[in-house]
């Protein structure tokens, strides 16, 4: 089991996991289980080493703590077990605030959620919220036990509630890694960060039914040459969190900046692909480029792929009315079908289909969740990005090709260029939808040209 903060600062952190026992409330005390909490931003900079010239706080420090009350020690009145609690602990020395159980005070502070009414009659019926703060939060079901080593000056370990009686020591930290980033409404986002921590940092954000794992090709590529790259699985796809709703433009484009900010990247040149290339483009409207230096639309879906009475170069809706019947009746054919078929352009006429890419599309779309590669035809189809890329203000590329028969480049590439201003166009004569497989070599080298121009 490999641990890592879920929100870092300046990077995913690695650390050693280990297992401590529950505590045994003594008199006067409550045993919480810990729901939520946060932790120091400063406090964890300086452990790490970043600030020489600053004191470590004599112990780990909590911020808001919120959790439900498992057990009462002798003469403790004011709480019963099932009592939700939201409170500010004290300074802690040892195992504490970041554990999957906390032992505290067991009379009313002034931070305590208050669990009476003015009367002395108690109230359970007041839910506790979890703690609002913008620092490392940690979701229900994630515990984290902090204690002292005499090896070094902190370490921090982890522990997955599921996974308690089986903890082993963390894997050392290597350029290839994988983590998860947690979005403000619960969403694990999974992750992989490879290449040199200190290069040009590029982000790509795949297409639709995929996962990150369609960026393979491109990713080796330009962490081979310096760069470091970063791909997350979109919500619902991959082996990223499968929620019900959420599944519109709106909350991939803020799922990109809950990972371009946990990572607290900067400079970023945003790659996107199909509707990874609609996730950019409303990341943009939705969040500007002050963290952005450059961004590339491959075979993407802006301006908008839905006709309408305003965009009459746009495809009918019955085309995607279609694919939403055929995900019902049967998504697994229906991924067979797009990559066997017009994806990769293996049903013209001439075409020597390959089975392992067929096979690769239909293995990450079936690690989607159902409703939510479902939810999402609507979001790649009938968002109208036009707005945002009047917003665009970087150095643009876009690739397409011209035979590309899942998002035709007149209604998209073509129209983008004519919106973005000094966008630059390239155009693949003959390449299908899925170029950044079928002619990968030109991608890459045009991707890294692109990067390396001033």
């Amino acid at each position: 089991m490999k641990a890592q903060i879920l929100k870092s600062f300046g990077g995913p952190e690695s650390f050693e996991l280990c297992e401590v026992p529950k505590p045994v409330p003594q008199a006067g005390q409550v045993l919480v289980r810990v729901h939520a909490t946060s932790i120091n931003p400063l406090d964890f900079k300086v452990r790490r080493g970043d600030y020489a010239d600053l004191v470590p706080l004599p112990s780990i420090t909590g911020h808001d703590v919120s959790g439900v009350v498992e057990a009462v020690g002798p003469a403790v009145t004011s709480f019963v077990p099932g009592d939700e609690v939201w409170y500010t602990p004290q300074i802690f020395d040892g195992p504490g605030s970041y554990a999957e159980y906390h032992v505290a005070a067991g009379s009313p502070m002034p931070c305590w959620r208050p669990q009476t009414t003015a009367s002395g009659v108690r109230s359970r019926s007041q839910s506790c919220p979890r703690p609002t703060t913008s620092q490392n939060r940690i979701h229900e079901g994630i515990a984290m036990t902090i204690f002292r080593s005499n090896t070094a000056p902190i370490i921090t370990a982890v522990l997955l509630l599921a996974g308690v009686g089986n903890v082993a020591a963390a894997e050392p930290s290597t350029a290839a890694s994988a983590s998860y980033v947690t979005t403000s409404d619960g969403v694990q986002l999974y992750y992989k960060d490879w290449g040199p921590k200190d290069g040009q940092v590029v982000t790509f954000s795949h297409g639709w039914p995929l996962n990150a794992d369609s960026w393979e090709s491109q990713m080796q590529f330009l962490a081979d040459n310096g760069y470091r790259v970063i791909a997350h699985d979109r919500r619902g796809h991959g082996r990223s969190s499968q929620p019900w709703e959420g599944n519109d433009m709106d909350h991939y484009a803020d799922d990109l900046a809950s990972v371009i900010n946990a990572l607290d990247l900067k400079d970023v040149t945003l790659v996107g692909f199909s509707t990874g290339g609609g996730e950019i483009t409303r990341y943009i409207g939705r969040h500007g480029t002050d963290r952005v230096k450059k961004a590339a639309l491959i075979s993407a879906v802006p301006p908008m792929m839905l006709k309408t009475e305003d965009y009459p170069g746009g495809q009918p809706i019955e085309v995607f009315d279609g694919l939403r019947k055929a995900s019902l009746e049967n998504r697994s054919q229906l991924y067979r079908d797009i990559a066997s078929g017009p994806f990769f352009g293996f049903n013209r006429e001439g075409a020597t289909p390959s089975q392992g890419l067929i096979d690769a599309f239909w293995v990450q779309g079936m690690q989607a969740g159902h409703k939510n590669t479902y939810d999402s035809i609507a979001a790649f189809s009938a968002t109208d990005f036009r707005a945002d890329l009047a917003k665009f203000d970087v150095p643009t590329l876009i690739v397409h090709g011209d035979d590309d028969q899942i998002v035709p480049i007149d209604a998209s590439a073509l129209a983008v260029a004519r919106i973005v201003k000094d966008a630059k166009l390239v155009v693949y004569p003959g390449a299908p939808h899925g170029l950044a497989d079928t002619h990968k070599d030109r991608l890459n080298k045009d991707l890294l040209s692109f990067l390396q121009q001033e």
